[in-house]
This record gives structure tokens, C-alpha cells and sequence, in this order.
């Protein structure tokens, strides 16, 4: 598959959705995923999580999506799995209420992770104090006070994003990482590398970041909105 460098990412925003069970196109594992799952709200995510990443598979590959399926192993990050030679694209999903993140990248490794603004309150300096490296830190008590939790929420994201990316979930050693300015300028020996990328933005009280790794510039960044009736799939 020879396409242009791009990310693709797609928001899907959902108020209620009547959820009787996993579409017809589940895989078995899948079905079998939804079935251990009894909280309705992580059971419709994982649904709209899935259907929204094959809407943006369809969206972009018409003629292949077909022949690939998820694969979710315990540990590590969510991939795709191709019936022949041609490597399929790279995703991640993301979830905050009432919306979701789908990002995908032709290849290499991507993490997004969406948080909701101004929907809760937070004690911005116990969460600072527990996940941010000091530089963030410092970058965050240098703010004024109407910007600073949508600082610390670019914090955060960008860390989450790279943690997904990286299949390391809340296992990534969250204080010894700074992404300032989206540049990766302080990390453990085994995760810095001059190839990561990294991207954030505001989009209906929303705050998302993106990483990937990859040593080119940065790819062309598509973003796509969806409402949930509008799911192909």
C-alpha cells in the first residue's frame, strides 16, 4: 500500500445509543470480549471503539479493510492482523464521556488519548505533583490560572498517548517523562528516541493528543468528525 505519510483522526460524539449486542462483523474473540463485560458504559465503548475504528478503515482503505481483523493481546498494544503480505495500518482508541478517539497511521507505532474539558473538577496540583516531571512542573506553576488545567490536560494526554503507543498502559514511569512543547525532552533510557512525534489539540471541549513514532517529518494530520448514526458498519 503506497499512500502519502497521514494520520487519520476521527471523533465520534454520542449522546445515548441502544446497545442490544456486538454487530454481525465481530470476530468471536471479540463477542466473547463484549460478553465479559457488564458495566454498560465500557460495553457501549467497546462497541462504538470498534465500529468507529472500522468506519475509519472503510473510510480510507475501501477495498482491504475487509481482510484485516483486531487483534488484543494481554500486554502490549492492539493491532491489526492481515491475511496477506501487506502490513495494515496502526490505530489507537481513545474514550472520555460521551465521545470517541480512533487515530490511524500507515505505520509505526500510535498512541491518542482524549480527555473531556471543564466536565469535572480536578485538583490540578495533587495530579501535577503524582504524574508530571518537574519540568512540567514548572512550565505548569508558570501559568496563569484560567490556562492551567488545560495545561496539565496536554500534559497528561501527550504522556498517555505515548504510553499507548508504546503498549505500556499506566505502566509508563509517568514522572520520569516530559513532553514539553511537543518534544520529547526528558525519559528512561529505553523509551527516548529522537523519532517520536507528537501532536495536540482543542476540538469541542475536547483536548486530544496524538504520538507516533516515525523518523520523517510529521505526516499531514486529518481530522474527521463522526456522530454515531453515521457509522458505516
Amino acid at each position: 500500500m503506497n499512500h502519502p505519510p497521514f494520520i487519520d483522526l476521527w471523533l465520534l460524539r454520542y449522546e445515548s445509543v441502544a446497545l442490544a449486542g456486538g454487530p454481525a462483523w465481530f470476530s468471536e474473540e471479540e463477542h466473547a470480549r463484549l460478553a465479559s463485560m457488564h458495566h454498560p458504559r465500557r460495553r457501549l465503548e467497546f462497541v462504538l471503539g470498534r465500529r468507529l475504528l472500522r468506519h475509519a478503515l472503510q473510510s480510507r482503505y475501501p477495498n482491504a479493510f475487509r481482510g484485516w481483523r483486531v487483534e488484543a493481546p494481554e500486554t502490549g498494544r492492539p493491532f491489526l492482523e492481515t491475511e496477506d503480505s501487506s502490513p495494515p495500518p496502526t490505530f489507537s482508541i481513545s474514550h472520555c464521556k460521551g465521545h470517541v478517539a480512533c487515530a490511524l497511521a500507515p505505520m509505526g507505532p500510535i498512541g491518542v488519548d482524549v480527555e473531556c474539558i471543564g466536565t469535572r473538577k480536578r485538583d490540578v496540583a495533587s495530579l501535577s505533583a503524582a504524574v508530571l516531571h518537574p519540568i512540567e512542573q514548572e512550565r505548569l506553576a508558570a501559568s496563569n490560572a484560567v490556562d492551567r488545567e488545560r495545561l496539565f490536560l496536554r500534559f497528561w494526554t501527550l504522556k498517555e498517548a505515548l504510553a499507548k503507543a508504546l503498549g505500556l498502559g499506566l505502566a509508563i514511569p509517568m514522572r520520569e517523562l516530559a513532553i514539553v512543547d511537543d518534544r520529547l525532552v526528558h525519559a528512561p533510557t529505553e523509551i527516548e528516541s529522537p523519532d517520536w512525534r507528537f501532536h495536540s489539540l482543542e476540538k469541542d471541549a475536547l483536548w486530544v493528543a496524538l504520538a507516533w513514532k516515525n523518523a520523517d517529518a510529521a505526516p499531514h494530520l486529518r481530522v474527521n468528525c463522526v456522530e454515531a448514526q453515521n457509522l458505516r458498519g
